[in-house]
């Protein structure tokens, strides 16, 4: 909630403990805003400020900065301020900051203290390293100074935002653009104060993206985009496009598109992406122009080449570039003045084109520079005589170069060379060896005549790569030699697919394993050509090859949280199976395994619906066919589906045939997704102890095939449980368990998503102020977990805590937030438990009709589903309410109902429910019934449940004014350690204002401070 006084006395202290004056402050500002984007820039005065510190108001309008301002201001008092004022400060000002908004000042980390994980932010004093994914220069990069530092200086503008590098094939634009990257990375760790890019640098290859229809284009392009960041794919409300957009929205890095030529569909993506993220920069290396009026080009032509006779020519990159390359292969390597010119009639043959230039050198320990330009002569000769007179004298230039290349290499080099053009991107030696079956010596001869190159990538593993030109070109050849050896590119092509979807297979236990963050990024540098062979599998009907990668492939997908991928992959391919012509029971087989996978990802998408659909027509077909293991994986799918929906005791009748059958298959991953779905269906229904049981069974299970991430659900399901139970020492000690696992494997948006749990550990254990920490930094970082249904669960969460921290209407803002968006997902109880606590948002604040309606919805909605197990709390907060409206008699027996319900669980609902009979008792002056009640709540005031309960200070004031109408004389004793509880959860909450929320704008807290100051006066 703003406010805007509080801010401006905050920003005045912040300012006269800094020795700056309100001019010198507009000064800093105007400095640091003038790096930013143009349309974020305002005036700022030494007058503005002083409205700013004194929250002006004139003509109806509100003196404040604008978002990006607070972040500046931010950044000015960073030393003087810790993550969590950062975020009540912005809040005051009437915003709400993502943690990645902050991670540039402070660092979040998780420590142990007294054995516990907690959540910590600590100023981050160190130079943060600008983080990028750039391949490591494995050559010296010469010429093109006068191309780079305009290029630098484009992208250094504010206004400069698309930036696209346009040539021929060949003439540097990759390795130009790679050298601004590493110059801008260099400026930036220099002067990080300043640093335009403190989100990265980030290189996205887009060789490997195929043309297509529009939309498949946008996706292929998000993919390829987002995989350099690890980017998740959750949520079921936005396209991937618009997730995308999401995470890039307030970052500001550069981003480098590589080979867009092939790509012109795409430009209406990049022009999406520079109007929704205003401060991505993009630069785009391009044979051709994207044609848009952001655009800023610079052509690049081959490097300057000397005229003939030219006296200076060492001067000339093209010279140089040539003489240090064939010294690589010649150490001895000696120029004088013929050699001179005969290297510049070369480079002028080739017109200064620098991959042409390193070709040559590459030759140069057997041919001669006379000989190699006669070779190119004759090449070029032949290209002018044989094709169309209107291709441009550049580009057969180069097919001139290519075929003497080509021809100077031995027979088998050549076969391998054509035989590499099916790899996507960059590759291993081993990949190539496998693919090509050819020898080492082959790679080696087209690595040292530079037809192959040998790049590092930024994790520091080696692989070759292709130039894209000279793919194409050598993809010709092996066109040729198809019409001599007939089924020579089905065979490489095979092999192609059959080595990286046996990659994506062998690494199925792995990727859940301890490695899995080690398995996935190495996946993730192989995916493009995965993709490939997935695409050539699924068209080639490749069954076998294809059944024994869905497993790995699927494992992948979720483990990065690519859901909305892995749904689009398997279902596309079960549609491309689904046409076969002549169908056998294999195809048959290989299209129910696609299915249930797409099913998989249909649940983890929230489309609960859609996953019953494609389920049951599976297990229809399984009845004809008979296959068990495929029944069993469909029944949990299908029983994971309909019971999110509500339906939990057809769903726990599916799951239970499921894990039975799976536990005769021995399928021990299938029976343990089997049993902790079963906790969704048992907890609801009110049968805990068996939910406690399945669980344990599936923790066993997938502790004992070492499946982490797995482990780590069942934890925090467990930890649920014990909540749910009260017994919050063990489920903290069950989430703290989940919190290693995530850390050990390096999983951030999945510990994020615990955050939420361990706040509502905190919150029942009585540390408000830690509660409150986990909830603020959970619900700033909501939508960097990706998951539409955490997002809702996380703000349901946050507005109880606020409830009781007496900032109600913040809580029903939360609260109705999350109630729609359940609702949109179809998660039952979760729209059972958002109505409770908007129905307890509006009690506090007085309307207790809304009270009433919200939760007699929930009661009835409750019964539907078969969720009993909040009957007996929802009961209990329809009594509260009708006690609100003086309606008693109703509200007894509405808490007769609530105590005599079947799942009136714990010792905690007891005591709330008979307290609260007892303050209608002392209403109605039946003061006996009222203490009659109290003496049964009073031996628990000291027990565990006391800190369980919802209200628990209210518990003891209604004690205590009963005891105080019966005049007994304990009376005082109870109200003092009222007053001493009070007072040790307030000093828990750290935030001032925080605190005088919670003591002030509880009603309960306010009285229990009220009686006691006037007892002790």
């Amino acid at each position: 909630m703003a406010d805007f006084v509080q801010f401006g006395k905050r920003l005045q202290l912040m300012r006269k403990q800094a020795g700056l004056s309100q001019e010198q402050l507009a000064r800093s500002l105007d400095q640091r805003a003038r790096a930013s984007p143009p349309e974020e820039y305002r005036v700022v005065d030494g007058t503005l400020i002083s409205r700013w510190e004194r929250a002006c108001v004139r003509a109806g309008r509100r003196w404040h900065p604008t978002r990006h301002y607070v972040l500046l201001l931010i950044d000015l008092f960073a030393t003087q301020l810790t993550y969590e004022s950062a975020q009540t400060w912005a809040r005051q000002a009437g915003y709400v900051l993502a943690a990645k908004e902050l991670e540039r000042w402070f660092t979040p980390i998780v420590e142990a203290p007294r054995g516990e994980k907690a959540l910590v932010f600590e100023r981050n004093h160190e130079i943060r390293p600008i983080t990028h994914n750039l391949p490591a220069p494995l050559s010296s990069f010469v010429g093109r100074r006068n191309e780079l530092a305009i290029l630098v200086d484009f992208l250094t503008r504010p206004r400069t935002r698309l930036v696209t590098i346009v040539g021929e094939g060949g003439v540097g634009k990759t390795r130009l653009a790679l050298a601004v990257g590493h110059t801008l990375l260099e400026m930036q760790t220099s002067r990080s104060e300043s640093a335009p890019f403190v989100d990265g640098i980030w290189f996205a290859p887009l060789a490997g993206v195929e043309m297509a229809d529009p939309a498949d284009l946008v996706n292929q392009l998000v993919f390829a985009v987002a995989s350099v960041f690890s980017l998740p794919f959750q949520r079921m409300d936005s396209t991937p496009l618009a997730v995308l957009i999401d995470f890039l929205r307030s970052k500001r890095l550069l981003l480098i598109l590589d080979n867009f030529e092939h790509l012109p569909g795409g430009v209406p993506f990049v022009l999406d992406l520079l109007a929704n993220a205003p401060s991505v920069y993009i630069l785009v290396t391009s044979r051709a122009p994207l044609d848009c009026q952001a655009e800023q080009l610079l052509v690049l032509q081959g490097l300057p080449v000397p005229a003939s006779g030219e006296v200076d020519a060492l001067d000339f990159a093209s010279i140089q570039l040539f003489i240090e390359r064939a010294r690589q292969q010649d150490p001895h390597f000696y120029v004088d003045r013929q050699t001179l010119r005969e290297i510049s009639e070369l480079a002028a043959l080739v017109h200064g084109n620098p991959l042409a230039m390193e070709l040559a050198a590459r030759w140069i320990r057997h041919l001669s520079i006379a000989e190699l330009a006669a070779a190119f002569r004759h090449e070029d000769g032949v290209l002018l005589s044989t094709r169309q007179p209107d291709v441009p004298l550049r580009h057969r230039s180069m097919e001139a170069v290519f075929e003497a290349s080509w021809r100077l290499l031995s027979l088998e080099a050549q076969q391998a060379l054509a035989k590499l053009t099916v790899f996507r991107g960059a590759f291993s030696r081993q990949a190539a060896l496998a693919v090509t079956q050819d020898s080492v010596d082959q790679l080696q001869e087209l690595v040292n005549h530079s037809l192959l190159h040998i790049v590092q990538e930024s994790t520091g593993r080696k692989k070759y790569v292709l130039h894209e030109l000279l793919r194409q070109f050598a993809a010709l050849k092996l066109a040729a030699l198809e019409k001599i050896q007939p089924g020579l590119e089905a065979d490489i092509r095979r092999r192609h697919s059959d080595y990286y979807l046996g990659l994506a297979a062998k690494h199925v236990d792995a990727l859940y394993s301890r490695d899995m963050n080690l398995v996935a990024e190495e996946m993730q540098a192989e995916f493009d050509n995965i993709r490939a062979a997935w695409e050539w599998a699924v068209q080639e009907r490749s069954i076998s090859t294809l059944t024994q990668a869905i497993a790995g492939l699927q494992a992948f997908y979720h483990v990065r949280s690519l859901y909305q991928e892995g749904e689009a992959v398997f279902a596309r391919a079960a549609a491309v199976l689904s046409t076969t012509t002549v169908p056998c029971s294999k195809v048959a087989g290989a299209i129910l395994e696609l299915q249930l996978a797409q099913a998989f990802f249909l649940n983890l998408l929230h489309r609960y619906k859609d996953a019953a659909e494609v389920t049951q027509k599976v297990l229809t077909a399984c009845e004809d066919q008979h296959v068990a293991a495929v029944t069993a994986v469909a029944q949990v799918e299908w029983g994971v589906a309909i019971s999110l929906q509500g339906l939990h005791n057809v769903a726990l009748q599916q799951l239970e045939r499921a894990a039975q059958g799976a536990h005769q298959l021995d399928l021990p991953l299938v029976e343990a997704r089997a049993l902790h779905a079963m906790f969704r269906c048992l907890l609801p229904i009110g049968e805990i102890e068996r939910a406690n049981s399945v669980l344990e069974q599936a923790l066993h299970l997938y502790q004992r095939t070492g499946n982490r991430l797995g482990e780590s659900f069942v934890l925090r399901a467990l930890g649920y449980v014990a909540h749910f139970q009260n017994e919050d020492e063990k489920a903290l000690h069950f989430w703290e368990q989940a919190v290693s696992i995530y850390q050990e494997l390096g999983d951030q948006p999945r510990l994020i998503s615990i955050w939420q749990h361990l706040g509502d550990a905190y919150a029942a254990l009585g540390d408000l102020g830690r509660a409150y920490q986990y909830y603020d930094a959970a619900y700033a970082s909501r939508e960097e977990v990706h998951d539409p249904r955490h997002a809702a669960h996380t703000a349901d969460g946050f507005a109880r805590l606020l409830i009781r921290l007496g900032r109600c209407v913040q809580a029903r803002q939360l609260s109705q937030q999350a109630l729609a968006e359940l609702r949109q997902l179809g998660d039952q109880v979760g729209v059972i438990e958002a109505l409770c606590t908007l129905g307890m948002a509006e009690l506090q604040m007085g309307n207790a009709a809304a009270a009433l309606a919200r939760h007699q919805e929930a009661l009835e909605l409750s019964r539907i589903s078969s969720a009993s197990i909040y009957e007996g709390a929802i009961l209990f907060g329809i009594g509260c309410a009708l006690a609100a409206m003086d309606r008693c008699d109703e509200a007894l027996d509405l808490y007769r109902q609530a105590l005599n319900s079947r799942h009136a669980h714990g010792q905690s609902l007891s005591i709330a429910v008979k307290s609260e009979m007892a303050a209608v008792y002392l209403s109605q002056g039946r003061n006996a019934d009222a203490l009659a009640l109290i003496k049964e709540v009073l031996p628990s005031l000291n027990s565990s449940a006391f800190s369980k309960l919802r209200d628990p200070l209210r518990v003891y004031f209604i004690c205590y004014q009963v005891l105080q109408a019966n005049q007994a004389a304990n009376a005082r004793s109870y109200l003092a350690d009222a007053y001493t509880h009070l007072q040790t959860w307030a000093h828990s909450l750290e935030d001032e204002l925080l605190r005088a929320s919670f003591v002030q704008n509880v009603a309960v807290n306010r009285s229990i401070e009220r009686a006691y100051r006037k007892q002790t006066d």
